[in-house]
Parts: C-alpha cells; sequence; structure tokens
C-alpha cells in the first residue's frame, strides 16, 4: 500500500469514527428526549416475605375460585403458594384465635 492511498485509509476511518460520534451523540440525546415524556413510574417496593405471604391468603380468601387460581401454576407453584396461604394463616391465630385454622387438605386438591 502506498504511502497516499494509507493516508487516505486513515482519514476515513477518522472521518467515519466522527461520523460515528456524532450520530451516538444524537441519539443518546433523542433517547433523553423520550425518557422524559415517560410517565414516571413509582419506585420498586422492597416487599418482606410476610406481605407476599398475606397477598397469597388474600387472593385464596376473596378469589373464591383458589382451584381456578392454582391449576394454571406449576405443582412447585402450587405448593409454595399453599404454604404462603398456611404461614399466614398461622400469624393470624394471634389475632383470631377463635378462628379454625386452615389445614393442608383444605388447600390441596391436586393430591
Amino acid at each position: 500500500m502506498t504511502t497516499q492511498a494509507l493516508t487516505v485509509l486513515v482519514v476515513v476511518v477518522a472521518g467515519l469514527s466522527v461520523f460515528a460520534a456524532v450520530t451516538a451523540v444524537g441519539v443518546l440525546r433523542r433517547v433523553r428526549v423520550l425518557e422524559a415524556r415517560l410517565p414516571k413510574l413509582p419506585p420498586v417496593v422492597e416487599h418482606t416475605p410476610a406481605d407476599l405471604d398475606y397477598a397469597m391468603h388474600t387472593v385464596w380468601l376473596e378469589s373464591g375460585k383458589w382451584r381456578w387460581v392454582t391449576e394454571k401454576m406449576t405443582t412447585e407453584a402450587r405448593e409454595a403458594a399453599v404454604a404462603a396461604v398456611l404461614r399466614h394463616d398461622e400469624r393470624m391465630k394471634e389475632y383470631e384465635p377463635e378462628e379454625d385454622r386452615l389445614t393442608r387438605e383444605s388447600l390441596v386438591w391436586w393430591d
């Protein structure tokens, strides 16, 4: 390769690098404009295991369709849901000692 050809190649590569950098800056500016237009989402809240147990217990209690809800789960997910409901029910003994407590047999329909 001649010196002149090498010089042309370097100039072309440098020009492409500048073009790419300018294009990248333009894209980043456009992304920031679009991000500013997006609705602000609330911050992610960390939930405790007790919160999640309460949520699953509420699904069981209020849905009236426990079987329908859990049919769509894997067996592992069903077992986790049952465990969550039972853990929350156990916590409720402190507040509702006279209530009958749930049993695994009352929640599991798939065995």
